[in-house]
């Protein structure tokens, strides 16, 4: 049974006997399980086992994310969304480009673990855009499109599936080395949807968590069958809250006893990989309460190591991880060795390549600015420098600020025949939506300011700006302003 064939079976109707083979199966209302079947010459007909369009879209959308990894429990308040979280920030802390997508419709959590709450979701002619964490963690979730913090979501499955094919075809997540995918617990319509969309774009499989106890580990049980059956491989289990160290006298304790053996017995029985182990630590719930990065922020605690081994166990589990995590570390290696040492000139600096260029953010602007690479640069640029030409002061520093930015963007794109010039006016853009993307450039121009002050060179400030913002109209609109307010 194909993949697509595993989650029709799943998705059967109501009504329909125990043995059905789904509407999707080439079997379907001819099989003897569907003698009686009141869904019989439906079934018959073929209609079920029409793919959805979406499917497609879904492909198309994701078409530049190289890894889908789902998060999964059959069971709540396993700490799930706290693994899905900080598993974000962990891959984020090492370089790479990450999103993560929150389907739990009924009680969305990633917005206050990545310190995202309160914002809102913006729509351009290209899609939602992820609201950003950080330079290279984005996140898209329904509790961004509530009108307040405690509005509850009532919905039925259907409504609760629309929205998640939303967020699949529609969200312009850009080029990603992984999407992280938090699932509610069960395995309920969410799932199966999920399942369905994944499967052709490419899932690499599955990380079900779980805690010590056997409650736990009854319903998680589940969750690894039910990945079985519809086509999603599982990458491995995590066992979560798995003993507690006291912070006073280090004296270890078991708060949840493994009295049937823990995860590492269940996954040894399911015949599943199981990638580690994540002690209780109240500086990890911290982390999440707070919305940040658990291995940058208390990186002596006692699960930053675990949760390191953990993410490197789960970059080596299948062929396709490993070669992007090798390739990865081979592209950081490669930049510290080019990289000057902090006794180089700046003339060498400019020679030598970026060491951000390789993990360089990919913001909001960075990704409307990009789908203009094939207009004229030269042109933008002009027009950027016509509405903001004190971009760069005579010292180097950045004086901009985002409704400059905004209004800056507004005069490129309708003078340049750009649709949607409304959703990028200055009106439209306040400071806090935009806060990101004006650090990214602060944080673009300050070694363009120290290498002013030791080389009063524009082709020198035009090279390092480029190297720092590889987007190319970007990068040709910011270095184009820097080049003429040195000249001047």
């Amino acid at each position: 049974m194909s993949a697509a064939e595993s989650v029709a079976a799943v998705e059967r109707p109501s009504n329909a006997p125990e043995a059905c083979v789904g509407p999707a199966s080439a079997e379907a209302g001819k099989a003897s399980a569907c003698a009686g079947c009141p869904n019989q010459s439906a079934c018959a007909s073929g209609a079920g086992r029409q793919e959805d369009p979406a499917v497609d879209q879904v492909v198309e959308r994701l078409r530049d994310v190289k890894h889908k990894i789902l998060v999964l429990s059959g069971k709540g308040g396993v700490g799930k969304s706290t693994v899905a979280a900080q598993l974000a920030w962990t891959l984020a802390s090492q370089g790479y480009q990450v999103g993560l997508l929150d389907i739990d419709i009924c009680g969305p959590s990633a917005p206050r673990m990545l310190g995202v709450e309160g914002h809102e979701v913006r729509k351009s002619n290209f899609g939602w855009s992820p609201v950003y964490a950080s330079e290279n963690l984005s996140v898209m979730s329904v509790a961004f499109m509530l009108g307040g913090r405690n509005e509850a979501i009532i919905w039925r499955g259907p409504r609760k599936n629309g929205l998640i094919k939303q967020f699949l075809t529609d969200v312009e997540w850009g080029s990603l080395d992984f999407l992280v995918v938090d699932a509610p617990p069960g395995t309920s319509d969410e799932h199966i949807t999920i399942a369905q969309y994944l499967t052709k774009a490419g899932v690499d499989g599955a990380v079900i968590v779980t805690t010590p106890q056997e409650m736990a580990l009854l319903d998680v049980r589940k969750e690894i069958t039910f990945a079985h059956k519809v086509g999603v491989p599982v990458l491995g289990v995590v066992e979560n809250m798995a003993g507690f160290i006291c912070p006073s006298c280090r004296a270890p304790a078991d708060i949840f006893p493994a009295i049937t053996g823990g995860a590492r017995a269940m996954s040894a029985e399911m015949q599943a990989p199981f990638l580690g182990a994540l002690p209780l630590d109240p500086l990890l719930l911290q982390s999440c309460e707070e919305g940040k990065c658990y291995v940058e922020a208390h990186p002596t605690a006692p699960a930053v190591q675990p949760l390191k081994q953990l993410v490197q166990a789960l970059l080596s589990s299948t062929p396709a991880l490993k070669a992007t995590m090798e390739a990865h570390q081979a592209e950081q290696m490669a930049d510290a060795e080019a990289a000057p040492d902090a006794t180089g000139s700046a003339a060498a600096a400019a020679a030598a390549p970026a060491a951000a260029a390789a993990t360089a953010p990919r913001g909001v602007l960075s990704a409307w600015l990009q789908r203009w690479s094939a207009r004229d640069a030269a042109g933008l640029a002009a027009l950027f420098r016509a509405e903001n030409g004190s971009f760069v002061s005579a010292a180097g520093e950045a004086s901009v600020g985002a409704q400059a930015i905004a209004s800056s963007l507004a005069l490129v794109f309708s003078q340049s025949g750009a649709q949607g010039t409304g959703e990028l006016s200055a009106a439209a853009v306040d400071e806090q939506r935009l806060g990101d993307e004006v650090a990214l450039l602060r944080a673009t121009l300050q070694p363009v300011a120290q290498a002013q002050a030791s080389a009063q060179s524009a082709p020198l400030l035009l090279t390092l700006v480029v190297q720092r913002v590889p987007a190319a109209p970007l990068g040709w609109l910011i270095a184009s302003a820097v080049a003429s307010s040195t000249k001047q």
